[in-house]
């Protein structure tokens, strides 16, 4: 692990590490390593060996050790930040080994560890702010100021006596020279902190390392790793200062790593009297039983006995598997993002410097952006390709999709914005179009009018949705409709295309390249048209790729645009206005203008309020959305809301227990990884696969290791998973779900009720009461089998879940500090325009109105291959505005080449016409 923690001032770390230098203090007790210098500026001041408190008081005080004059030029005095604390520290079974066998050669693959990971920090991560001709920017300086201070246990905790932990302080100063300026200036360490991540796996990949070299052997899980052999009971009676920040955090209603860490600083105890080694082995010895003493002595026996070394997973295995884990939902992914994914699947195995020596030979694409080298794979790229290609071939070579007539409106309730969009779409030339509109302006009541116009002319229109639910939307308005993944994998469907056909995407932002490619290859094959109809504005696609917008900004195409919003009035229209036009923090202040948006510190009444209102609006009779951005939040408000409707009897006393299969959201990659499974688990095919596996079909886990995973089929027999096929199946985490009448819960899988009916993914329905068996049923009369398991409770939902849904009553957003990074301007966009109607419709309850406004400012684009690869200029020369006067004349002239000489007569014989009856 790797914490980083910033000193607020120099008096604060002057008190924190008064304690750490001296030498009564228990962290250096019985010849433990005094401090240590580090880093070639710590070279620069002199500075070498141990650590004396004057030399690093001065530092603290921006002062030369020694000559005591200033060191930077700015001085700021106690607004000055003197430095960040770095906290290497190994999984607790290193601190035990080491702690109760005494094997000192722990502490030092520790040491050489941390430093050369701190090497790596100075090397790229350590940077100065440079300010040059009005302009600002940062430079790598190559060189930091270090102090290291080696500690083996925890604080006292309460009966006196510490936990075994060993860890590695790295005070890392605020000052480091720059050559160019050729003098000391503060530093900027923004890179170490966006690649903790990296930094944090390399630290612990070179100890796993280390550690295999010494005769350990490491086992990995699915949340890191710890040394084989050393049991988990012991592990978690040597970690009760773990546990008592867990218990604080859950008293707290604190869930994020980060905050837990800092809880851990804020809240630990004033350190006692020194407690003699010897002792304190003893005490921890006898804590544990037996048979875990012999255990952790047979481990540190076992590196006496010389072996054969761990060969895999390669360093290009490692890389070859975090290139398919990532890319499945990123096109473009930091190099570091993508070193860490590897560097954790190969623990013990590979190194840092190993997966750098493989990385220019494994075949990815790199590039700079914005600062940052980013990788992406071949195939990405060539998919964003066949897309952009498709979109720019087919400019200008169809005939207009209305036919060359003026278009008679069927309907008169159309505002002029819709009408545009209708004419725009039914008179263009191109194989592709876009129907670009914001949340709520009636995009549904155009392409309505766009699909009665194409088919008057012949033509069938296919609807597609990315999810069953919008599905079920188009259908409801009158379309042929089924979903993506069922046109991609059937023939049959896409035959419908042929001759003229037309194929409408709706909520396109929430499809992914590669699904796009595979929509584009089909239109292709078959000669068909497609409308893409979507806001890029809104969430993108859980898959790999921002593809409408891609389109939109590369493809060639001028989107038809729909800008006036219908759902919301009066000033929440203005606000909701503010977030679709990319303005998060403008949108932001205009809802809190409105008294939408309520700041409740204490998490208990904050959710508790939000029951109250949700449950009065269903008082009222109205319609009720309650919104999370993440599904932890989510359960918090669920909660809340169950509790305020048993109150008010709305929701029944008879409560019965459900299976309810929480998907694991593993990637492809993951799943074909042991380590990923847990023994409960549960295996659902949904495909065929050889060997007997058939689609529907259910299975759980009994037993894992390091290459295999065991499952127990219905029948009773025990099989080898098939991880090779994992594309085939998914794995579920088994939870228990509990409801009772009157209880909403969702349908989170799509499947069958006990009467064959039809259960759509995403259905939200009411349990009417329940069978003598335990079946659920429901308010339409339809019974839902007790083991069905994928359910969910239906009071609350992600942002993503409710995209596409429209609310005539109330919507209710609950995103407190603990949602933050999930939380983004396209989250929030999507959560406060959901509610058709006025002020009022939409009420919002955080903890923290202004760390919730900054994280509603950032965007969550992402960068498409494309786009790293193939940057586009900012200027605008001359060549530019040429090449683009080009790209024009040339497109039309092939509409003109396809309209001819007759077709050109009778469009301007009719406009006139038409423009005489005006």
């Amino acid at each position: 692990m790797l914490r980083i923690h910033q000193s607020a001032s120099a008096g604060q770390a002057k008190q924190y590490y008064t304690q750490a230098l001296d030498r009564t203090d228990y962290y250096t007790r019985e010849g433990e390593q005094p401090g240590l210098w580090f880093g070639r500026g710590a070279a620069r001041l002199g500075l070498a060996g141990e650590v004396e408190r004057d030399d690093f008081f001065a530092l603290l005080d921006n002062r030369q050790p020694g000559t005591g004059q200033r060191l930077t030029a700015r001085d700021k005095g106690d607004a000055r930040r003197p430095g960040w604390d770095l906290v290497f520290s190994p999984p607790k079974s290193v601190s035990v080994l080491r702690a109760l066998n005494g094997d000192e050669r722990i502490a030092a693959a520790l040491l050489e560890s941390a430093q050369e990971t701190l090497r790596d920090i100075e090397d790229t991560a350590i940077a100065t702010r440079l300010r040059r001709g009005g302009q600002q920017g940062t430079e790598p300086v190559g060189n930091l100021v270090a102090s290291l201070f080696t500690h083996d246990t925890t604080r006292a905790l309460a009966d006196g006596a510490p936990d075994p932990h060993d860890h590695i302080h790295a005070y890392i100063h605020n000052a480091a020279w720059v050559e160019r300026e050729q003098r000391w200036q503060a530093i900027d360490t923004h890179a170490v902190h966006i690649d903790r991540p990296y930094y944090e796996a390399a630290f612990e990949a070179r100890l796993a390392k280390r550690l295999t070299a010494l005769g350990y052997g490491i086992e990995r899980h699915v949340s890191g790793w710890e040394v084989a052999g050393v049991p988990q009971t012991a592990i978690d009676k040597m970690s009760r200062r773990t546990t008592e920040i867990e218990a604080e955090a859950e008293r707290r209603g604190i869930t994020s790593a980060a905050e837990k860490a800092q809880l851990g600083a804020k809240t630990r105890r004033a350190k006692g009297e020194p407690v003699p080694r010897v002792a304190l082995r003893d005490y921890w010895l006898a804590k544990l039983t037996t048979d875990e003493r012999l255990a952790i002595a047979a481990t540190f026996q076992r590196t006496q006995v010389a072996g054969e070394p761990l060969r895999e997973p390669t360093p290009e295995q490692a890389l070859t598997h975090a290139a398919d884990h990532l890319f499945e939902r990123e096109s473009t992914v930091p190099v570091t993002t993508l070193m860490t994914a590897a560097l954790k699947f190969g623990v013990g195995a590979v190194t840092p410097e190993a997966l750098r020596e493989q990385l220019p030979h494994q075949g990815l694409l790199t590039a700079e952006a914005d600062g940052r080298w980013r990788a992406t794979a071949a195939e990405v790229l060539a998919e964003e390709q066949v897309m952009l290609r498709f979109c720019r071939d087919g400019r200008g070579v169809c005939d207009p999709l209305g036919g060359y007539a003026p278009h008679q409106f069927s309907r008169d309730d159309l505002n002029s914005g819709q009408t545009r969009a209708i004419s725009a779409l039914l008179n263009s030339f191109d194989q592709v179009q876009i129907l670009r509109g914001l949340a709520g302006v009636g995009k549904s009541t155009a392409l309505g009018e766009v699909r009665t116009a194409i088919e008057a002319q012949g033509r069938t229109v296919l609807a597609v949705a990315p999810s069953t639910g919008a599905r079920d939307v188009l259908r409801e308005d009158g379309f042929q409709a089924e979903t993506v993944a069922m046109l991609l994998a059937s023939t049959a469907l896409q035959q419908r295309l042929a001759d003229g056909g037309v194929l409408l995407v709706d909520e396109a932002g929430m499809v992914g390249s590669r699904d796009m490619a595979r929509l584009c290859a089909v239109a292709e094959r078959h000669g068909a048209r497609v409308i893409l109809s979507g806001d890029s504005a809104q969430h993108r696609s859980p898959a790999r790729g921002a593809a409408l917008r891609l389109l939109e900004e590369r493809g060639g195409i001028k989107p038809a645009g729909l800008s006036e919003i219908l759902r919301q009035t009066g000033k929440l229209k203005e606000a909701i206005a503010a977030l679709a036009s990319g303005r998060g923090d403008e949108g932001f202040d205009r809802l809190d203008a409105l008294g939408a948006i309520r700041e409740i510190a204490a998490p208990d009444e904050r959710y508790q309020l939000l029951a109250r209102d949700y449950a009065d609006a269903l008082a009222q009779g109205k319609e009720t959305l309650a919104i999370a951005p993440t599904h932890l939040e989510g359960s918090a408000v669920t909660a809340a809301i169950r509790t305020e409707l048993k109150s008010r009897g709305r929701i029944g006393t008879d409560e019965h227990h459900l299976l309810r299969l929480e998907n694991s959201n593993l990637t492809e990659a993951q799943r074909r990884d042991a380590v990923q499974y847990q023994t409960g688990d549960v295996v659902q095919f949904v495909q065929n696969v050889a060997g007997g596996w058939r689609k529907g079909e259910r299975v759980t886990v009994v037993g894992h290791n390091d290459t295999g995973v065991r499952v127990r089929t219905a029948t009773g027999q025990e099989r080898a998973l098939p991880l090779a096929a994992a594309e085939r199946f998914q794995l579920y985490r088994a939870r228990e779900l509990a409801v009772a009448t009157g209880d909403r819960i969702r349908v989170t899988l799509g499947g069958s009720t006990r009467d064959a009916k039809r259960l759509a993914n995403g259905r939200v329905a009411t349990i009417a009461g329940f069978t003598s068996g335990g079946d659920l049923r429901l308010d339409n009369g339809w019974v839902v089998a007790k083991e069905y398991g994928h359910l969910a409770a239906g009071w609350a939902v992600t942002s993503h879940a409710a995209q596409g849904k429209t609310v005539k009553g109330r919507v209710f957003v609950a995103q407190s500090k603990a949602s933050l990074a999930a939380s983004n301007l396209p989250q929030f966009y999507v959560s406060a325009s959901r509610a058709k109607g006025g002020p009022g419709a939409v009420a919002i309850y955080t903890d923290d109105k202004e760390a919730l406004r900054r994280a509603v400012s950032r965007d969550d684009r992402s960068l498409s291959a494309t786009e790293l690869l193939e940057p586009r200029s900012s200027a605008k020369g001359v060549w530019a505005r040429v090449r683009e006067q080009v790209r024009r004349l040339h497109y039309q002239a092939k509409v003109y080449a396809r309209l001819g000489l007759d077709h050109l007569q009778e469009r301007l014989i009719t406009h006139d016409q038409y423009a005489y009856r005006r």
